[in-house]
């Protein structure tokens, strides 16, 4: 008897019969070709058998027996479906264990016999710790009893590889030659060569032309039909010593260039590559239509670089931003990163503009001060990071005269006249060894002192009577001086 807690395996079967039934309907009696030994005929293409109970998922399993004979139960068992699902987890293919999981419910399972009078599953198995696949066929035991079901499980690895044997070679040849427009047969010995086209809607390839010299013929056949940026490259490499070195070196040729084809610049790719034989002088070259392949590339480069670059400013974005965090970040945690500083800048008063002038004002408010922080740091990758929210993060001779550059900023601020002026709060940390664990420390610390900054700027730039001392005041973490 199965315990609630042993396992079941949901791995292959014959269809199910009582014990009883088959006694009463042995082969050789009278009523020959009964229900039971059909269906014991038929069992045998399963390795696992089970009857289910759906209201209760009380379980028998069934096994062949007696040589082929008979069919016997092999144990009996509560909770199958749970069961089911649990030993799935150690012996359904990883790759196939999220579709079985969510197909092979007891819910789903009945929902479609209701339908369909049938339930089919294929997927692999671990068999010896490799993967098999098999096929779960579930169906109603009988129209009189729809609460009991059959569940026959059928290893049909073998079959799959026959198929995959009997696969004939030139069905292979016929697929690939579609995603060829010409395809050239070239004997290497004397460059001779067939040309062969595939036909829209038509099976195998035709032969369109044969020749000889045909690193004389291909050039002259596309002349005026190479687009002119690509026709010196073209040219320069399509020549037969680079054509055979290439061959030679890395066993194919590929040259991508764009062609002109009904009326209309299409990028094409020509392949060639050796016929392994004893004579080794047997290549075949392809052309194919790319076109579709390489524009759909360039747009998605062409959205990537978009998303890298802010619309408004024309500064790295804050997706960038985030990437460059994680690699400073890297550096961080395996001690490798050089010296830097990041400086969190915030415009004053733009909600003030906004409001007072429209928003077409506060964006050209928001581009004059991009500008002001590049050419401050123009020697440092700047971010726009929100909507009036910039970061610099300094290096090298930027980093050296980070004290001077900063105070650059704060004298803009308080030479401008009284209005519209662009106001630059800005706030100064950098990177400490010895305690700093990722970026976001130093830029914590730089988004604090640019708060303390922006407070600092609105009560000065308020009073008329505030006169700037020496170079003007700058906010930074630092409590002592920096050579620079």
């Amino acid at each position: 008897m199965l315990k609630g807690n042993e396992e079941i395996r949901l791995s292959a079967g014959n269809c199910p019969i009582r014990n009883d039934e088959y006694e009463n309907n042995k082969p050789g009696q009278e009523g020959s070709f009964s229900f039971a030994q059909i269906a014991l005929a038929l069992s045998r293409d399963y390795f696992s058998i089970f009857i289910v109970d759906t209201q209760t998922d009380q379980f028998q399993e069934y096994e062949i027996a007696d040589g082929g004979s008979a069919l016997r139960v092999k144990q009996t068992g509560q909770d199958f479906f749970e069961l089911s699902r649990k030993n799935a987890e150690k012996t359904v293919y990883a790759e196939d264990l999220p579709r079985f999981l969510t197909v092979f419910s007891k819910t789903n399972i009945l929902t479609v016999l209701r339908s369909n009078k049938t339930f089919t599953i294929t997927y692999r198995i671990l068999i010896n710790y490799e993967p098999a696949f098999v096929t779960v066929k579930i169906s109603l035991l009988t129209e009189a009893e729809p609460t009991r079901i059959v569940i026959g499980i059928n290893n049909i690895q073998a079959g799959v590889d026959q198929r995959r044997r009997n696969l004939p070679f030139t069905s292979i040849s016929k697929a690939l030659a579609r995603n060829y427009t010409s395809i050239y047969y070239l004997d290497s010995l004397n460059d001779d060569y067939i040309e062969f086209r595939s036909q829209p809607h038509k099976e195998g390839l035709d032969v369109q032309s044969s020749g000889s010299n045909f690193f004389e013929y291909f050039p002259a056949s596309l002349k005026n039909r190479i687009h002119p940026d690509d026709e010196a490259r073209f040219y320069r490499e399509f020549t037969r010593d680079n054509f055979y070195e290439q061959l030679g070196t890395g066993h194919t040729f590929k040259l991508t260039y764009r062609q002109l084809q009904n009326d209309r610049w299409n990028y094409v790719l020509l392949k060639a590559s050796g016929i392994e034989n004893e004579e080794d002088n047997h290549i075949i070259i392809g052309i194919s239509d790319i076109d579709a392949q390489v524009r759909r590339e360039e747009q998605q480069i062409e959205a990537l670089r978009l998303a890298s670059i802010d619309s408004l400013t024309r500064l790295r974005t804050k997706n960038v931003y985030r990437q460059e965090e994680k690699n400073i970040d890297f550096a961080i945690r395996g001690g490798t990163a050089a010296p830097f500083a990041i400086v969190y800048c915030d415009l004053n008063n733009l909600k003030q503009i906004n409001d007072t002038y429209g928003h077409a004002e506060g964006d050209k408010f928001i581009q004059q001060a991009a500008r002001v922080i590049c050419h401050v740091y123009k020697h440092s990758p700047v971010f726009r990071i929100g909507g009036d929210e910039f970061i610099a993060i300094l290096r090298g001779e930027d980093y050296n005269n980070r004290d001077h550059l900063l105070r650059m900023i704060t004298s803009l601020n308080y030479a401008q006249p009284v209005g519209r002026q662009i106001v630059i709060a800005t706030g100064m940390s950098e990177y400490r060894p010895d305690s700093d664990t990722s970026l976001s420390d130093v830029t914590n610390r730089a988004d604090q002192a640019m708060y303390e900054n922006k407070k600092k700027l609105k009560q000065d730039l308020s009073n008329p009577e505030f006169e700037m001392r020496d170079e003007g005041s700058f906010q930074s973490d630092s409590d002592t001086p920096h050579k620079e």
